[in-house]
């Protein structure tokens, strides 16, 4: 006989920092996106996360780790041997071409004002924050 699951939900609140609402990497209107999320947190969730960017200085992402790069331009980079290993079968095409990438201006640098969740979210909100970006030779997106 099938096992009965019982429904739970979550909520996932995503990259809602500093730097992405009033900071260097500011979305259009990021403020006004404030206050709903202030207010949705409040439901009666069975668990609530959150992701951050939580990369180190000189991220492969950013446009000062590259010389004589702007802001949102396009380049190629290369990542880690071993990263590019783990992609199997696209590892020598990887290896050979590389990855085309956005390059952004620093933005939410483990440790600084930017980085922090906006105010008046707070950590302890939240059963548990998802880093992401923390290896400073790979670009990633999701959480």
């Amino acid at each position: 006989m099938a096992e009965t699951q019982t429904p739970v939900n979550a909520l996932l609140v995503v990259d809602m920092q500093v730097d992405f609402i009033t900071g260097s990497l500011a979305v259009p209107d990021g403020p006004s996106v404030i206050d709903p999320v202030k207010e949705i947190i409040k439901l009666p969730f069975h668990a609530r996360y959150a992701s951050k960017d939580w990369h180190p200085r000189g991220h492969i992402s950013f446009a000062s780790t590259h010389p004589g790069k702007a802001f949102f331009e396009l380049t190629t980079i290369h990542p880690p041997q071993h990263l590019a290993i783990a992609n199997g079968q696209n590892a020598q095409w990887i290896a050979e071409h590389g990855l085309e990438q956005v390059l952004w201006p620093d933005h939410c640098i483990q440790g600084t004002l930017g980085a922090q969740l906006v105010d008046p979210l707070l950590e302890d909100q939240f059963d548990a924050i998802m880093l992401k970006g923390t290896d400073p030779g790979v670009e990633s997106y999701s959480a």
